[in-house]
């Protein structure tokens, strides 16, 4: 009888909300996580490469000495690209050695690219490495004069085809003053930069606290707790590359905005702002991705799950699950999955008053099988 009334349910959710009917089987059937790797230290961002090579960073939160892994094939993990760049506590003259790393994207030609968000010496940077060689094929600095003194860079996401890279400043280094916000747009081939929506209300913190599992999220300053309130967190690009997504991290509003506008440096940016559009509603969330059919797949942290916006702006929980205790990273993989870095960030000392309330590792790096197919860097 129940089977019955679920089957019913799912019938009329289609008919409501426009759910095309591959997403109905999907709901049906119900999606399922797979454990790809178990890691001893906390993952941040991930990339799958073409040839299915699994990338990860280590979250700078936790300072670790190894920055990024790569897993192969076989599931052997090693430092990425190696152990020279991880073992150096800073860059030598020659460029060598991680600083603090945040983002990181796969593309179509081979290329890891890596977001260094550096430190008070270091200037950010994106870093490009050939896989077949594992070396360097080109770098492209954030000057100072394009950050404050509240930057914080995340995530980035990268548009092959004209070379540009969106970088999320979330403009929260200190998260008891005021946000300055920004989207960071810097063209890899020659080096031009630029902050984008300053002003776009958009990307502020929305006016409610970021909440895990109902229970406000805390920092704690001069003795007192202070609510967390996360603005821009999230971005990502469409499979045909028409369409630059992001978000905050507290729960508001999904924005796209067309990337034909971004890259005409003849549109004003308060006419590129005028085209920013509404995709729908969401809860607190992390890291993102998009698939061909327009569905946006959320990291939902305040309920162990994963969430989709469908193509008609209508938010959905595709799993739950008790592994997915602040999901991350995402990213598209050849094999037809998308793999996904689990970072149990709520437990860490800096959300609790100095302590460490991980009760278990290691941390996971799980893979689903979405609605429509992705594409590898995305």
């Amino acid at each position: 009888m129940h089977i019955f009334l679920f089957l019913a349910f799912v019938l009329w959710v289609v008919g409501s909300f426009g759910i095309p009917k591959a997403m109905a089987e999907k709901l049906i059937d119900g999606p399922r996580l797979e454990v790809v790797a178990e890691l001893e230290q906390r993952p941040a961002n991930i990339a799958v490469s073409v040839d299915g090579q699994v990338v990860v960073s280590f979250h700078p939160f936790d300072q670790p000495s190894t920055k990024i892994v790569m897993i192969n094939k076989e599931g052997v993990i090693e430092p990425f690209p190696n152990k020279e760049w991880n073992e150096r506590s800073e860059p030598g003259a020659d460029g060598i050695g991680f600083v603090n790393v945040a983002g990181l994207r796969a593309d179509v030609n081979g290329t890891i690219l890596v977001l260094d968000v550096g430190d008070e010496k270091h200037a950010p940077r994106i870093l490009e490495f050939n896989l077949r060689g594992q070396a360097v094929s080109g770098v492209r600095y954030i000057p100072r004069n394009y950050t404050t003194e509240q930057t914080d860079l995340r995530d980035f996401a990268y548009d092959w085809e004209t070379g540009h890279a969106y970088i999320v400043d979330m403009g929260q280094a200190d998260l008891t003053k005021p946000a300055q916000p920004a989207i960071i747009d810097l063209d890899m081939r020659s080096g031009w930069v630029r902050r984008a929506f300053v002003h776009f209300d958009g990307l502020m913190p929305p006016e409610a606290a970021v909440k895990i599992h109902g229970k406000v999220l805390n920092i704690e300053k001069d003795g007192k707790e202070i609510p967390v309130r996360a603005g821009l967190n999230a971005v990502t690009i469409d499979v045909l590359q028409d369409y630059l997504y992001f978000a905050p991290m507290g729960a508001g509003k999904l924005y796209r905005v067309p990337l034909s506008k971004m890259a005409d440096l003849s549109v004003s940016e308060e006419a590129v702002i005028k085209r920013i559009e509404v995709v729908g509603d969401k809860p607190e969330s992390d890291g993102m991705t998009v698939d061909s059919a327009g569905n946006v797949y959320l990291a939902s942290i305040g309920r162990n799950e994963i969430g989709v916006i469908t193509s008609v702006g209508r938010y959905l929980s595709y799993i739950q699950s008790e592994m997915l205790q602040w999901a991350d990273g995402f990213s598209f993989a050849p094999d037809g999955y998308i793999y996904v870095t689990i970072s149990r960030l709520n437990e860490h000392p800096v959300f609790n008053q100095g302590k460490d309330t991980a009760e278990k590792k290691p941390y996971l790096i799980v893979r689903f099988k979405p609605i429509a197919e992705g594409s590898i860097g995305h």
